[in-house]
């Protein structure tokens, strides 16, 4: 599908909880690279990022278990 033929009445619906719509942004198809078929419609970070992790859903568990461990007991470096 083409984002041309997304319905107008996505763009802008009012959301549930009230608070204003999110700006319109372009959609990116985002395909299996092993498969080569087509999965669905992204952002194109998020299609970015499903690429960095090379569709490795290990990857991603992993990246998810660092991001939900809480910050590192390692201080932080000085940038000079």
């Amino acid at each position: 599908m083409h984002e041309d033929d997304l319905p107008a009445t996505l763009a802008g619906r009012p959301r549930k909880d009230g608070k204003p719509s999110a700006q319109a942004f372009r959609l990116v198809v985002d395909h299996c690279h092993g498969t080569n078929t087509v999965r669905g419609l992204l952002c194109n970070g998020c299609n970015s990022a499903l690429g960095h992790f090379r569709d490795s859903p290990e990857a991603l568990r992993r990246a998810l278990e660092y991001l939900q461990s809480g910050p590192s007991s390692v201080p932080p470096r000085e940038v000079t």
